[in-house]
């Protein structure tokens, strides 16, 4: 470096090295402004866009709680509206199922925009298992009620409303997981297993 040096002020002399120096040094600099003010302008480009993500999605994220915490409300009180009917055996009670399940049903298609494929086609599940478990119990029901009835046949008829009746509180339970998930909630392999 020092015999360039040498070199350079023997040959051209001290005011031009000095004067290329100084230019070396000003285009060097304005390289790194030119440079720097680019990226300053990507990065104010890229924070307006992800504040307006940010914006959009903690809008949606908001209108997803809520029909979530609906929706699993309304499970939990079908689910109850349907324990209620198989302990007190009365139509009454299955007419009332019955409305809850057709309000549920609607709410959920009218908000399954708000909640993953996967998460609704398990909401569905649950739907259509508590709707076949109080099916099952209607036939057992009236298949006791019945004078002439074959036992063979009520036999078979409640042990497939118990097999289905035993299926909810896995279902319930990993529906739970998956809501808590969305929602943000830390679930650990283990549990969500």
């Amino acid at each position: 470096m020092e015999e360039i040096i040498k070199t350079a002020l023997l040959q051209y002399g001290l005011p031009t090295v000095v004067t290329g120096g100084i230019i070396w040094a000003w285009f060097k600099l304005r390289l790194a402004k030119s440079i720097e003010h680019k990226y300053n302008a990507q990065i104010e480009t890229y924070k307006a866009e992800l504040t307006q993500q940010s914006f959009r999605y903690s809008k949606v994220f908001d209108s997803t709680e809520k029909v979530i915490v609906s929706i699993y409300q309304q499970i939990i009180q079908l689910k109850a509206a349907s324990d209620l009917y198989t302990m007190s055996k009365n139509q009454r009670e299955l007419e009332a199922f019955d409305k809850r399940a057709f309000e549920l049903w609607k709410y959920f298609e009218d908000n399954k925009l708000y909640i993953p494929k996967k998460t609704a086609e398990r909401i569905e599940k649950v739907l259509s298992t508590l709707n076949a478990a109080n099916l099952h119990f209607s036939i057992a029901l009236s298949e006791a009620r019945q004078q002439n009835r074959a036992e063979e046949s009520y036999g078979t008829i409640f042990t497939n409303y118990q097999k289905i009746e035993n299926q909810i509180p896995a279902l319930l339970a990993a529906l739970a997981d998956d809501f808590q998930k969305i929602l943000g909630f830390p679930i650990s392999e283990k549990e969500g297993a």
